[in-house]
């Protein structure tokens, strides 16, 4: 027994033991922010609309430097690979543990003794690692892959920061861990270049293996910019905001969801502003303004340099998101700021947190560390309170949706024509695209059960029901399941009969329209659309044919529709016997 305790007492000693236990208590503190993460996992945005989609289109570590929206998102692609090797049903589940350990470790690192320089006491560090886990606002980036960008940000920044006597003391396994961990986060997102002047001071001033780190994060660093400014995926970069503008927006937005978003939490914040609140605006404003005054004069010169770097990076992580982001333009108001955009100041509350935590060390100099970290913990309960819980996710089904990604699989494999399929992720109007393959589409069958068939080669090898034809007094239209690409030409040719002897002017219409469920109104238009030159059919049959190019919807979008109508006189019987469509 007094063996057992002698270890287990060498074990609580170990600060990797301690770490470890940390790392799993702010793991489950994550998890229970948003439970159906686990229970009912699904795909967030990219994630599931590009994350998953080329990994089950390619599966290969081809395209882990491939860039998206012109930045690059090595650390993502690589969960994306390493998740493709579990059953298809379990990938989400899969990416919502990785991102829970992403973020776990990124909120447990700063409670590590390397940071003792920023924040001596061990207990006053380990509750602004709760806070970050817990108060600070975060929305979609909690337990979501597709936005661990933010907190490999934080990992990445934390390691840059490490006192260079660890680094010119550590081993080189150690340096080369760290390496891997810092390349991985400047290659996952743009955000870590506001810190490329503190790589360079690193590298200019530390000594030996020191220089290693961060000489590697500078290289990333350049690496991002050069894609930001070169890839044909980049999206567009406003680097002409206005000072003024620039300015006005970095005030708002940095009292709004910054400060007051981490004190008293977000739905308080956006309540102020969309109530014209200016007064409480103004004295938060100047209240925050002398505190930064009161603590720069109460630090010393050595904590004067480190304050000055922690208002560097907090007021540039959300320049670095007005400028080229171009979010200016939504906070140049005190009154009704913008909304959906959280995750651009997620790492300069962080910042505020660390700020708030060396003004208790300066207060209380003398107080026990257990009092110092309730007064931490206390100052910010309130974000803690109403920040903490993050709404569910509607149900998508993904249940059916991964029965229907296996199917289209497996049809593929086995060389069978197969129809597009689009799976809705959260939120509305994103998809999982996969396109279809056939050459060649029928439609036949009686009018209230037609049955639409596919070919790759010959003869047809897949078919589908689909709901029947819809008639009114003057015409009769078909819709057609999502079984074509975005943008995509082909011909349409159509046996329509007339029984009557009386002469009937028939023509073929045909419109592309969004599958149901979309919301966005830039969208939800008829689409493209194509008409036949009208004929007289009198008591027989005529082929009609017309070429079609369907929407180019973006490429994350649903995969577009296409509905069939046969016009013709008003109370005339029109049969079509058979649809013809060939892909061009």
């Amino acid at each position: 027994m007094s063996q057992e305790r002698a270890i287990y007492a060498h074990l609580l000693e170990s600060k990797w033991f301690r770490f470890g236990l940390f790392f799993l208590f702010l793991a489950a503190l994550l998890a229970l922010r948003r439970p159906d993460a686990l229970t009912n996992p699904q795909f967030l945005a990219e994630s599931g609309s590009l994350i998953f989609r080329d990994q089950f289109l390619h599966g290969s570590l081809a395209r882990i430097f491939e860039p998206y929206g012109g930045y690059f998102i090595v650390n993502t692609r690589l969960v994306g690979y390493l998740a493709s090797l579990f059953p298809i049903f379990y990938i989400p589940l899969v990416y919502n543990v990785a991102a829970i350990c992403i973020a776990a470790f990124a909120c447990s690192l700063f409670s590590l003794p390397w940071y003792r320089a920023l924040v001596a006491s061990d207990r006053l560090r380990q509750a602004a690692c709760i806070l970050v886990a817990c108060a600070v606002y975060t929305d979609l980036l909690v337990d979501e892959l597709a936005n661990t960008q933010w907190y490999l940000a934080l990992i990445g920044l934390l390691i840059l920061v490490r006192p260079a006597s660890q680094d010119e003391q550590s081993s080189w396994y150690r340096i080369s861990i760290l390496t891997l961990l810092g390349s991985l986060a400047v290659l996952t997102g743009p955000v870590l270049i506001v810190a490329a002047p503190l790589a360079v001071w690193a590298i200019l001033f530390r000594k030996g293996r020191a220089k290693v780190v961060p000489g590697a994060m500078l290289a990333g660093c350049f690496l991002e910019v050069l894609c930001v400014f070169t890839s044909a995926s980049a999206a567009p970069v406003s680097i002409h905001a206005p000072v003024d503008g620039l300015l006005a927006a970095l005030i708002v937005s940095a009292n709004y969801k910054v400060w007051i978003c981490s004190f008293i939490g977000e739905r308080a914040a956006l309540y102020l502003s969309s109530n014209d609140c200016v007064g409480f605006f103004l004295i938060s404003i100047i209240f925050g303004a002398a505190w930064l005054v009161w603590l720069w004069f109460k630090l010393d010169s050595r904590k004067r340099l480190q304050m000055a770097i922690a208002l560097y990076l907090g007021f540039g992580f959300i320049l670095i998101a007005l400028g080229p982001r171009g979010l200016w333009k939504n906070f140049l108001s005190v009154t009704d700021v913008g909304v959906g955009v959280e995750r651009y100041f997620v790492l300069s509350r962080c910042i505020l947190v660390l700020l708030f935590a060396m003004t208790v060390e300066q207060l209380l100099k003398r107080s026990s560390p257990e009092l110092r970290a309730g007064l931490l913990l206390l100052a910010f309960s309130g974000g803690a309170v109403t920040n903490y819980r993050v709404l569910s996710y509607p149900d998508r089904g993904w249940r059916q949706s991964a029965r229907d990604i296996v199917s289209w699989r497996d049809d593929k494999a086995r060389g069978r024509a197969v129809a597009g399929i689009s799976i809705p992720v959260h939120p509305d109007d994103w998809f999982i695209r996969l396109l279809p393959t056939f050459r060649a589409a029928a439609v036949m069958g009686p009018a209230n059960h037609p049955i639409l068939l596919l070919k790759a080669a010959s003869p047809w090898d897949s078919r589908f029901s689909l709901d029947g034809w819809r008639n009114t007094p003057d015409e009769s239209y078909l819709s057609l399941p999502p079984i074509f690409a975005p943008d995509e030409r082909f011909s349409i040719m159509a046996d329509i009969c007339v029984a009557s002897a009386v002469p009937a002017t028939v023509s073929l219409y045909i419109h592309g329209r969004i599958s149901p469920g979309t919301t966005s109104d830039d969208r939800m238009s008829k689409g493209t659309e194509a008409s036949s030159r009208p004929q007289t059919v009198t008591q027989g049959c005529t082929w009609m044919g017309i070429d079609y190019v369907t929407d180019p919807l973006f490429f994350l979008g649903p995969l577009p529709e296409i509905c069939i109508h046969v016009r013709h006189n008003s109370h005339v019987a029109v049969h079509v016997n058979e649809i013809v469509l060939e892909r061009e």
